[in-house]
């Protein structure tokens, strides 16, 4: 039974995921190493207070810059918790209070830490992908999931996209998708039901292809990058996906035996 108090408790270790989580994805971002101690300020010299340390609250608190060299921090502090928090309470909705609800939540945390780093710096870091890998494993074993469709289409995808970059690479002299892309798309179609993953691909690229032309317009005016930050879709549209798969996979079925 879903209690208000175990809301209260899932809400809480989400912001904290969070946080944390905000740590690992300026280590990645900055490829530099992940600190387990106490926090501190922009500039390194100076420990973080306790109360400078509460996930949103910290943020509004100091107004948005660091009380200690000023230094502005980045909205997307907040937005990373808020949505931890969100998708531990969706996790406990969807799936109830189980293991399944822990693995999920990793899975979809993992996820949004890729987004927000690709998106960031145009990088998905292996490590986070391995992560990933092993998490969606645990989470097949536990569910009791078969694979074999989707891991058949995943390596069907992957070799076709891999094969488009090869000969890109011939005749254009650059990739059509990045590496870390594949990979991700690999890991993906190997967990999410057939025909779902198909679907949530073709969805992440009409997404992606409808913020070309603003992201290009953001990333432009920051620091003139042209490229579009695949994996941030892929992460968004695929979580969704894994959160209410389902639900998507019965409205997608329907349509396909309505229409054809």
């Amino acid at each position: 039974m879903i209690t208000p108090e175990l809301v209260i408790l899932v809400v809480v270790f989400g912001l904290v995921t969070g946080s944390f989580g905000n740590n690992v994805i300026t280590a990645l971002c900055n490829n530099a190493a992940i600190e387990l101690g106490r926090s501190k300020c922009f500039c390194g010299k100076q420990h973080l207070k306790l109360f400078e340390l509460v996930p949103v609250f910290s943020f509004f608190a100091l107004k948005g810059k660091c009380s200690y060299c000023k230094e502005k921090i980045s909205v997307r502090y907040p937005i990373v918790e808020i949505s931890t928090a969100f998708i531990a309470v969706a996790c406990l909705y969807q799936f109830g209070f189980s293991m399944q609800t822990m693995l999920v939540y990793i899975q979809l945390t993992i996820l949004l830490f890729i987004g927000t780093i690709d998106f960031i710096r145009f990088i998905i870091p292996n490590i986070l992908l391995i992560l990933l890998l092993l998490v969606s494993i645990a989470a097949a074993l536990v569910t009791r999931q078969d694979i074999f469709l989707s891991a058949v289409t995943a390596l069907t995808l992957s070799s076709m996209l891999l094969a488009s970059n090869f000969v890109a690479v011939r005749t254009r002299g650059g990739k059509i998708i990045g590496s870390g892309d594949i990979k991700l798309i690999f890991i993906l179609n190997m967990f999410t039901p057939f025909p779902l993953g198909l679907f949530s691909l073709w969805l992440s690229a009409i997404v992606a292809l409808a913020a070309m032309l603003p992201l290009r317009k953001y990333y432009n005016r920051f620091n003139g990058e042209k490229r579009v930050p695949f994996g941030f879709f892929l992460s968004t549209v695929y979580g969704l996906s894994l959160l209410y798969a389902d639900s998507i996979l019965f409205t997608v079925q329907k349509f396909f035996y309505d229409t054809f």
